[in-house]
């Protein structure tokens, strides 16, 4: 994973702005008898400004408004990204690496307990390089699927345990 030589993706040199639109899918569970508890389903829209970059690495300004029943919900949230080596989230990933990875265990921290794995994922059009992180107790666990030919994070899973009831969000679009 971090001894492979890492580049950044093509598009990455010539790309300053990325805009995604798609939808963000929670559903919260009880935690004792999964019995469904509320449905979430809303429409998203991001801008990401790539600000500085090098060979491979990129940081990035970005902008995320939420769409809910056709209302916007709140104020935009916003942030700086930072991608490159040894980051597991990302808005991309260096193609050649993950089409190189083997899968299974790429990483475990003994102190934190957590795992970093990597699988091949295939829908009915294409196979996805996924990475899983998964904390001490599973009670989170962040999946990041990318597109092996163009390196771009083509969508994110967030499956988490709070306040007793069982979340879980993708984003995809």
């Amino acid at each position: 994973w971090l001894n492979q030589a890492l580049t950044a993706p093509g598009w990455l040199g010539t790309t300053k702005t990325v805009n995604a639109e798609g939808k963000i899918y929670e559903i919260q569970f009880r935690n004792a008898n999964t019995e469904m508890v509320d449905v979430l389903q809303a429409q998203i829209r991001s801008e990401i400004d790539f600000i500085e970059q090098g060979p491979d690495w990129s940081i990035s300004r970005f902008q995320l408004t939420r769409t809910i029943n056709g209302k916007t919900d709140g104020q935009a949230i916003t942030g700086l990204l930072v991608d490159g080596p040894g980051n597991t989230a990302g808005l991309w990933k260096s193609p050649q690496v993950l089409r190189n990875l083997q899968p299974g265990v790429l990483d475990h921290d003994p102190i934190l307990n957590t795992t970093v794995s990597y699988e091949l994922n295939a829908d009915t059009q294409t196979t996805y390089g996924v990475i899983r992180e998964t904390d001490a107790g599973k009670e989170v666990v962040r999946t990041y699927g990318y597109d092996l030919t163009s390196g771009m994070l083509v969508f994110e899973e967030i499956d988490s345990l709070r306040d007793g009831f069982r979340v879980k969000a993708k984003i995809a679009p």
